[in-house]
């Protein structure tokens, strides 16, 4: 690794460090309760001390290596973005909601039906739903387990078992001729 590609991965550390320094504060929850406020703080004090100290070795690890006049003045703070639900939680959310309620549904009533459930209410955290319902219900629809109304806005519904099945056992005989 050149002293170029040290400095960058090196300042690259050091903002993510900082953004997430940045945001601890911001991680905590409605809180209810003296008790449950002050290890809160402290668990807030705690990281935002490691933090500091994380910032503080990457710092001195580039004026040793790099640059002694080394200032992190011109480091912007980088936030990872991390999705906080597990993988298909939203799939799965989504699929319960279009079961319970018979009639079909635009991305958009899904999107903030399942951002009601999730307590979600930042409209970018919207979007970003949004648009992994309809990724979601469009592979489905493609294998044929939701169909995908040809109107606008796009409308979905779920695809009854007994058409599932039929469209099913008629891909695999199109696909797989039995030998004769």
């Amino acid at each position: 690794m050149d002293h170029y590609e040290f400095l960058l991965a090196a300042e690259r550390k050091y903002a993510i460090a900082l953004g997430r320094y940045e945001v601890a504060e911001h991680a905590v929850e409605t809180l209810v309760g003296l008790k449950a406020i002050e290890e809160a703080d402290l668990r807030i004090q705690r990281e935002r001390a490691k933090l500091k100290t994380e910032m503080e070795r990457i710092a001195g690890t580039i004026r040793r290596l790099s640059d002694p006049d080394w200032t992190p003045d011109h480091i912007r703070p980088l936030q990872l973005l991390k999705s906080p639900r597990r993988a298909g939680e939203v799939s799965k959310l989504t699929y319960r909601i279009m079961r319970e309620e018979k009639p079909s549904h635009t991305t958009n009533e899904l999107a903030h039906k399942v951002a009601a459930k999730l307590g979600v209410a930042d409209s970018r955290q919207i979007a970003r739903l949004r648009s992994a319902i309809h990724n979601a219900l469009d592979s489905r629809a493609t294998a044929g387990q939701v169909i995908k109304e040809p109107t606008k806005p796009i409308r979905w519904s779920i695809k009854p078992r007994e058409l599932r099945a039929s469209a099913s056992a008629i891909a695999r005989s199109t696909l797989a001729p039995e030998a004769v």
